[in-house]
C-alpha cells in the first residue's frame, strides 16, 4: 500500500507536495514537533491534494497519535536508507503480489505504485477509491477485503 522501495527512481515533487514540505522544513528548522505531526498527518491521511481535516474522527486521533511517536523518535531523514537495490531485483519476485494505492495519495506514489505493479512477474496494481496513504486507517474493511482476496 503505498509501497517504498529500496533504489526506486527518485520521485518528484509536485506543487502540492513542495508546499507541504516548505511548511514541513519550516517546522523542522523550529523543531515544533505538533507542526510536523499536523503535517505529516495532512500529506498521508487527508491526502496532498485534499483539504487538511478531510479525515476527522478516530481514524485522525490514531494517525496524529501514531505519528507523534515517529515524530517523537525520527533521527533523520535518511534513516531509512537501506543501500539494497530491490527495484532492480524485482523480476526476481515469483510470489503474487498485490500493489494497492489510495486514489488521493501523492501522484508520485501512484506512478510508482503502478510501475511496481508492472515490474512484479506476477503483480498486480489495485487503486484504492477515495483514500489517501493509510487506506487501513479510513477503510479498514475495505482493505481487510483486498487482502483477503489476494490470499486466495
Amino acid at each position: 500500500m503505498g509501497t517504498a522501495v529500496s533504489g526506486a527512481p527518485e520521485p518528484a515533487a509536485d506543487e502540492a507536495i513542495q508546499r507541504i514540505d516548505a511548511r514541513w522544513e519550516q517546522a523542522r528548522a523550529a523543531g515544533d514537533l505538533d507542526q510536523l505531526n499536523r503535517l505529516e498527518t495532512w500529506l498521508w491521511l487527508d491526502g496532498p491534494y485534499s483539504p487538511e481535516g478531510r479525515v476527522g474522527g478516530p481514524a485522525r486521533e490514531l494517525a496524529l497519535d501514531m505519528n507523534a511517536i515517529i515524530v517523537r523518535n525520527s533521527g533523520g531523514a535518511d534513516e531509512a536508507e537501506s543501500g539494497v537495490d530491490a527495484w532492480g531485483h524485482l523480476a526476481e519476485v515469483a510470489v503474487p503480489a498485490t500493489v494497492a494505492c489510495g486514489s488521493l495519495d501523492a501522484a508520485y506514489l501512484i506512478e510508482l505504485s503502478k510501475e511496481l505493479a508492472t515490474r512484479l512477474p506476477n503483480g498486480r496494481y489495485v487503486e484504492l477509491p477515495g483514500v489517501a496513504h493509510q487506506p487501513y486507517l479510513e477503510q479498514p474493511g475495505t482493505v481487510a477485503e483486498l487482502i483477503f482476496s489476494a490470499l486466495v
